[in-house]
């Protein structure tokens, strides 16, 4: 499997034990209160602020197999930065610039619109889903399912068919390396089906009101080979 960090959490609670004997008087420090921002739908949604200028930085980690063989990369440095924003007649779209490392690996178009936010084409050299593929679709109530079938770049770095079927959890809250957040949880099932082979894939996103991406997962498999990564969001510089 080509080592691609690819976009499209298995969250991470915060557990905190505490152990009261012989009379002791400690009590565990409970979490901090985390502020909680509407979701906004819409165009101008807030779920990914689409505002040029915007970066999100993440550390990575990626797990891949091959047969038998298993390797764990250091955890690595991944950045989105917004690039452009424009108004399009299907909505408002954000051209992303994504660095590993501090090199340009990977470009993005994402497109918000009264429908949802939507990935319209990924790849250093841009392939186009053959329509929109979903992220999330508004109204994004808790327990919502959506599918999408249709062309594009898959997990294993080919072009083929996909088939993703999608379900919306409510406000979730997750650690990331920059604090705590709540965020909506979006999980995707998928299968693909390319020249080179098929496979699946799981993964699973969430978006954090008026922050962005907090945490996202992916399992991917095709053949024998399979490929795990884990983003968690570290800092993020939003314009105003």
């Amino acid at each position: 499997m080509k080592k691609t960090l690819a976009l499209v959490v298995v969250a991470v609670g915060l557990v905190v034990v505490g152990c009261n004997k012989g009379g002791s008087a400690y009590q565990p420090k409970p979490p901090a209160k985390v502020d909680e921002f509407r979701p906004i739908e819409g165009p101008d949604q807030n779920l990914v602020p689409f505002q040029e200028g915007n970066q999100w930085t993440y550390t990575a980690k990626l797990t891949q197999t091959n047969g038998r063989q298993q390797q764990s990369s250091a955890p690595l440095e991944q950045t989105f930065k917004i690039t452009k924003v424009e108004k399009t007649p299907a909505g408002t779209e954000a051209t992303f610039e994504v660095t590993l490392n501090g090199k340009v690996s990977d470009h993005q178009v994402w497109l918000a619109n009264d429908k949802g936010i939507f990935q319209v084409s990924i790849g250093l050299i841009p392939k186009a889903f053959s329509t929109p593929q979903p992220i999330i679709v508004f109204p994004a109530d808790p327990n919502k399912t959506f599918k999408w079938d249709g062309t594009g770049p898959m997990p294993n770095g080919q072009s083929g068919k996909n088939s993703i079927e999608s379900k919306i959890f409510g406000l979730q809250e997750v650690d990331t390396e920059a604090g705590r957040v709540k965020a909506i949880a979006v999980n995707s099932s998928t299968t693909f089906a390319t020249p080179k082979g098929s496979g699946k894939a799981d993964s699973t996103i969430w978006l954090a009101p008026g922050i962005g991406i907090a945490r996202y997962t992916q399992q991917a498999t095709s053949g024998n080979a399979s490929a795990k990564l884990l983003l968690e969001l570290k800092s993020h510089s939003l314009k105003k």
